[in-house]
């Protein structure tokens, strides 16, 4: 549905995400949706649109098994410079993140 979707209803699709995403993130088919979405992001404003509605709450992400995929989709699929506190935080907490069976996936991303 969303490439299908003209930039401006592609906009709007992204905001009303902001009070739901981390609810979907969580959902066992709802992450998979939200990582496909993430990937198919065209454009710089979308991008940073989903980059500011996810860094207000990344460690929510981080601790749910299911949210580190989305953390994981967002590093692949943006620039560094769009998600820096995402980066800081996995370098600030690299050891941590490294000894954890899912969340190391995040600190193998980034080397």
């Amino acid at each position: 549905m969303f490439k299908v979707l003209n930039p401006k209803e592609r906009l709007i699709l992204l905001s009303k995400l902001k009070d739901t995403i981390i609810l979907i993130a969580q959902d066992k088919i709802g992450y998979h949706s939200l990582q496909i979405l993430i990937s198919h992001l065209s454009n710089l404003e979308e991008k940073r649109l989903m980059s500011t509605i996810i860094q207000d709450t990344f460690t929510k992400f981080i601790d749910d098994n299911r949210g580190v995929h989305i953390i994981e989709r967002l590093i692949i699929c943006l620039d560094e410079s769009l998600i820096p506190r995402i980066y800081k935080y996995i370098i600030d907490n690299f050891l941590e993140l490294s000894n954890s069976s899912i969340k190391s996936c995040l600190v193998i991303i980034i080397l």
